[in-house]
C-alpha cells in the first residue's frame, strides 16, 4: 500500500506543471473537510508564510479541491496518515490560490517523510 502511494504521488508530480511557488515542511494541525465533501483545508506548522495576498482567519495555509482533481484522494489519504502518525511533510504548492478558497494555496503535492 505505502508503494502504491508513493508511486501515484510521483506520478502527480511528474504530470503537475512545474512552476511551484511555495515549498513547506512541518507537521500537519488542523484538517478541514467541507460538508460538502469538495473541499480540504489544512495546517501545516512551519515559518513558511502564506504565498496567497490574504491570510486565512482560521490559519490553514493549503487547499485540495476534491472535485475534478485526479488523485485528490491519494494526497488526502498521505496527509491523513502523516497527522495520525505525526510525521511530518513536504507540501509543495502550485502558486495559485483560489480553486477552494482565495487565501489558501492550491497543493501540487505533498512528501510524507519517514
Amino acid at each position: 500500500m505505502k508503494k502504491n502511494i508513493v508511486f501515484i504521488l510521483f506520478v502527480l508530480f511528474i504530470t503537475v506543471p512545474q512552476a511551484y511557488a511555495t515549498s513547506d515542511t512541518g507537521s500537519v494541525g488542523m484538517v478541514l473537510v467541507g460538508r460538502l465533501g469538495d473541499q480540504v483545508e489544512f495546517q501545516v506548522f512551519s515559518e513558511t508564510s502564506n504565498a496567497c495576498a490574504t491570510v486565512h482567519p482560521s490559519g490553514y495555509k493549503y487547499a485540495i479541491s476534491m472535485s475534478g482533481t485526479p488523485g485528490a484522494k491519494i494526497i488526502l489519504a498521505a496527509l491523513l496518515s502523516a497527522q495520525a502518525t505525526k510525521q511530518q511533510i513536504i507540501v509543495q504548492g502550485l502558486g495559485t490560490c483560489g480553486a477552494v478558497d482565495s487565501s489558501l494555496e492550491d497543493v501540487g503535492y505533498i512528501i510524507v517523510k519517514p
